[in-house]
C-alpha cells in the first residue's frame, strides 16, 4: 500500500501542460527534447515528468573498453560510485540510462570469492547469477575477449589485494588515488565549463535537489554504535595476525617449553575492567643456539620503569652484538639470574589480561620464552607504505609522530652506543597511547588517496558501512558515518536489508567475509537468499554492485617469507621458476568478478521467473 501510495504522489507531480502558458509549455518541450537525446541530464523530477512514476534507470557495461583492457581495478568501481553520487564525468566503461533515477547504491565486496570458486559454484547462487546476466551486453560481449566477460559479469582484479592483511582490497575500495581522482574532476569542471546557460542552470537546479533530498537523512535507530574511538582491546592483534607475525603459539611445535602468565587474582568491584598497558622490550646476544635474551624492560602506562633486569644465557656467548644491543662482556659476567628467574618475576608482575605492547613484539616474546595473547604491536599499527611484510623502523615512527630522535648513540650513555631498552619500551607505549588517544586511522593514512567516504559526505551524501566490528572501526571516520557492526555476513545482510526499506543512506557498504575458507553449499545458499531478501525490500531503481574476487592471499604468504629470507641470505638463490609460482598464486588469488545490476521492480517485489531464467 506504501508502494502505491508513493507512485501516486509522485504521479501527481507530473507537469500538465494545460496549466502552462505558451512559453512555458515551448520552454519544457525543449527541455524534454534535450533530455531524451541525452544532450542533457535532467534532475530525478524531468524524467518522473517524462517517463512516468514507473520510470527506471539501467545499465549496460561496454565491452568496446575491454579491446585493450583485461579487468576493472578498484577505481573504475569508485568512479562509478562517484558519478552516481558525486561529481565526476561519466565512466567509459559502462552506461548508465536515466541515471539521476537511482535512489541508493548497495557495494557489497565478498572477499574470497574468486573466480574459480564463482565458475564452479555458480549453480548454487541462481538468484545472484540470473542478475548479473543484465548487466552485460551480450551480443558485444561476444565479440570481445571471453578473459574479461563470463558468468554474467566482468573481471575484476585489486592491484593493493595483500596477502598480509585481511581488509586490504577494502581498503583500497575505499581510498581514492588522489591523481585518478584529480584528472575525474577536472575532466567534470572543463565539460561543465563548456555548456551553455541553460544546461548550466539545469545542473544547479539539480544539486539543489540533491542538497534538499539529502537533507532529511534518517538515522538507524538501532543500528548506529557509539561515535567514540574504540578502547586498547580493539586494537589487539588476533589469532589471524598472531600467526602471520610468527608469535609464539600453543600449537607451535618451537613454543613446547614455553611458559605464559598467571590468570589474574579475583577482581575487586574498583579494579574490575581496568585494562594495564606495559612496555616491553628486550635485547638480545647471540649464542651457539641463536639470540638468546640479556636484558628485558617493563615500564606501565605512566613510562615508570617497573622491571629492568639483566639475564645469563644458558649457552655459551659469540656475539654481543653491543653495536645494538649495548650490551657488553663487563656486564654479563657478574650476572646470576637465567631465564627461568626472569619469568617467574615477570609471572609475579604481569597477567594474563593485561597487554603487552611493543614493537616487532614476536622477537620479545620468543626471546623471553613467553607466549601471550594480548598484544599490541607498533610495527603494525603505524603500517609500513608498501604493506606487509615491510615494516618501519621504530626510531623512524617515533621521529615522524612523537618528534623526537632514538638510537642515537651519543644519547644512549654507558650503553656503548647500542639500544636503550628502557628508551625502546617508552616510544613503543607512548605510540600505542597516541594510537588509542587519535583513532584507528592515525598513522596509516596514505598522502595518496582520499578517502571515498569523506568525498561523499562533501557532495552532501550519507554513507553507511555494515561489516564486523574490525572494519567498521577502521573505516566509519568521520563520525557521520552511519557505522553498523555485525557478528556474520548474515546479519550483515539482514541489516543492510531493513536500512534498504526504512533508512535513507545513500551509499551502503556491506562487507561478506565468509568466503575466505572454501566455500561450502550451506553459506552459498545463505548467500543467494541474503541477497534476495535485500534485493525484494530495496526500492526501485537501487544500484547494486558486486565486486567478488580477493581470495585468500595468506596462501602466497609462505612464498613471500621464503623470497625475503632467501634475498637475506647471499648463499640462497631465488630461481625464476619459484618466481613464476609467485606470479601466479598471486594472479589467481586476485582475480574476480563484478557485477551490476539495476533493480526495476516496485519495493517488495522480485523479477518475474521468466525474467530472471540464466541463458
Amino acid at each position: 500500500a506504501s508502494a502505491e501510495d508513493s507512485a501516486a504522489s509522485v504521479a501527481s507531480q507530473r507537469v500538465d501542460l494545460c496549466l502552462m502558458t505558451r512559453v512555458e509549455r515551448r520552454k519544457w518541450k525543449k527541455k524534454r527534447k534535450k533530455i531524451v537525446s541525452g544532450s542533457m541530464e535532467g534532475t530525478r523530477d524531468d524524467y518522473i515528468n517524462i517517463y512516468g512514476a514507473n520510470a527506471t534507470a539501467s545499465v549496460k557495461v561496454r565491452a568496446g573498453y575491454f579491446k585493450k583492457r583485461r579487468s576493472l581495478n578498484e577505481w573504475n568501481i569508485q568512479e562509478l560510485v562517484l558519478w552516481t553520487l558525486g561529481q565526476v564525468v561519466s565512466p567509459k566503461w559502462i552506461f548508465v540510462k536515466n541515471k539521476p533515477l537511482l535512489s541508493k547504491v548497495f557495494l557489497i565486496p565478498i572477499d574470497g570469492m574468486t573466480m574459480e570458486a564463482y565458475k564452479q559454484h555458480r549453480s548454487s547462487l541462481p538468484f545472484l547469477s540470473g542478475l548479473a546476466v543484465k548487466s552485460i551486453d551480450q551480443e558485444a560481449a561476444s565479440s570481445t575477449s571471453t578473459e574479461s566477460f563470463f558468468c554474467g559479469g566482468v573481471a575484476f582484479s585489486a592491484n593493493k589485494n595483500s596477502e598480509f592483511d585481511r581488509l586490504s582490497v577494502l581498503n583500497s575500495l575505499l581510498n581514492c588515488k588522489k591523481k585518478c581522482l584529480k584528472e575525474a574532476q577536472a575532466q567534470y569542471s572543463a565539460k561543465n565549463n563548456n555548456d551553455g546557460p541553460a544546461i548550466k542552470k539545469q545542473r544547479t537546479e539539480q544539486k539543489g535537489s540533491c542538497e534538499k533530498s539529502c537533507g532529511n537523512n534518517e538515522s538507524l535507530n538501532d543500528a548506529n554504535i557509539d561515535p567514540e574511538l574504540p578502547s586498547a582491546e580493539f586494537y589487539l592483534l588476533s589469532r589471524h595476525e598472531l600467526e602471520s607475525n610468527n608469535f609464539p603459539l600453543h600449537e607451535n611445535p618451537e613454543c613446547e617449553d614455553f611458559t605464559v602468565l598467571p590468570s589474574p587474582a579475583k577482581e575487586t568491584d574498583e579494579g574490575k575492567g581496568k585494562v594495564r598497558l606495559f612496555g616491553v622490550d628486550c635485547e638480545m646476544v647471540s649464542t651457539a643456539e641463536g639470540f638468546e635474551l640479556a636484558r628485558v624492560t617493563i615500564v606501565d602506562e605512566d613510562h615508570k620503569v617497573v622491571y629492568d633486569e639483566l639475564a645469563k644465557p644458558e649457552n655459551a656467548i659469540t656475539n654481543y652484538n653491543t653495536k645494538f644491543s649495548g650490551i657488553t662482556k663487563e656486564m654479563l659476567d657478574p650476572i646470576k639470574k637465567t631465564l627461568k628467574d626472569v619469568q617467574h618475576e615477570i609471572g609475579n608482575l604481569l597477567t594474563q589480561h593485561d597487554i603487552l605492547v611493543g614493537h616487532s613484539l614476536e622477537n620479545d616474546l620468543k626471546a623471553l620464552k613467553l607466549i601471550h595473547m594480548r598484544v599490541l604491536d607498533t610495527s603494525l599499527l603505524y603500517p609500513h607504505a608498501r604493506g606487509p611484510p615491510f615494516k618501519l623502523a621504530l626510531r623512524v615512527i617515533v621521529q615522524k609522530f612523537l618528534g623526537r630522535a632514538i638510537q642515537v648513540p651519543s644519547q644512549n650513555e654507558g650503553a656503548n652506543g647500542g639500544h636503550d631498552s628502557v628508551e625502546d619500551a617508552v616510544a613503543a607505549l607512548e605510540l600505542a597511547q597516541l594510537k588509542i588517544a587519535n583513532g584507528p586511522r592515525f598513522g596509516i593514512g596514505s598522502p595518496t588517496c582520499f578517502e571515498l567516504f569523506k568525498i561523499l559526505l562533501s557532495h552532501r551524501r550519507s554513507v553507511g558501512i555494515f561489516a564486523k566490528p574490525k572494519a567498521v572501526q577502521r573505516f566509519a571516520h568521520p563520525s557521520s558515518v552511519h557505522a553498523i557492526q555485525c557478528d556474520s555476513d548474515a546479519e550483515v545482510l539482514r541489516k543492510a536489508a531493513s536500512s534498504a526499506e526504512h533508512s535513507s543512506i545513500d551509499l551502503s557498504v556491506c562487507h561478506l567475509t565468509s568466503f575466505m575458507d572454501p566455500p561450502s553449499n550451506e553459506k552459498l545458499q545463505a548467500l543467494d537468499q541474503g541477497m534476495k531478501e535485500l534485493y525484494r525490500r530495496a526500492p526501485r531503481n537501487t544500484l547494486f554492485i558486486i565486486t567478488m574476487g580477493q581470495g585468500p592471499m595468506w596462501q602466497v604468504k609462505p612464498l613471500v617469507l621464503e623470497q625475503i629470507s632467501i634475498h637475506r641470505n647471499p648463499k640462497k638463490q631465488w630461481t625464476i621458476s619459484k618466481d613464476q609460482q609467485l606470479k601466479a598464486a598471486r594472479e589467481k588469488a586476485k582475480a574476480g568478478v563484478a557485477c551490476f545490476i539495476v533493480k526495476q521492480e516496485a519495493q517488495g517485489k522480485l523479477p518475474r521467473s521468466e525474467d530472471h531464467k540464466e541463458p
